[in-house]
């Protein structure tokens, strides 16, 4: 596990995940095990913290995610705990709570992030 940053507002890193807490851990236990590095790894528990932290203040459900709920996320103006400039988050952070929801998705806690059809793979390409 990610060692905690000393000074946090909760003694852990980041914010408080709630009941998504045990979920955030196996998220970064996953991203550890695929070979990502410690800073990579916290970077994305943060993220994902923050995510939960601000699935739970809007009360939106887990079955209600999809693409426009990560949409707001982004673009929330966030007076959350934490240490981010502007009140806003980042597109590179956004994009790490995404990867959260789509773990969330992989694992059957919520169905796909995405509400648009994926393009049908090119034969070729998967021939390939």
């Amino acid at each position: 596990m990610v060692k905690p940053k000393q000074g946090s507002c909760d003694g852990e890193r980041g914010m408080d995940a709630g009941e998504l807490a045990p979920l955030v851990a196996e998220f970064v236990s996953r991203l550890q095990t695929l070979g990502h590095s410690s800073l990579t790894a916290g970077n994305y528990e943060a993220s994902a913290r923050h995510f939960a932290y601000w699935l739970a203040r809007t009360r939106l459900a887990l079955v209600d995610i999809d693409d426009d709920v990560v949409r707001r996320f982004a673009s929330h103006r966030c007076h959350c705990p934490g240490a981010r400039r502007l009140n806003r988050v980042s597109a590179k952070y956004a994009r790490r709570a995404r990867r959260f929801v789509d773990f969330l998705a992989d694992c059957g806690v919520t169905r796909r992030a995405t509400s648009a059809p994926r393009p049908a793979n090119n034969q070729r390409v998967c021939e390939f």
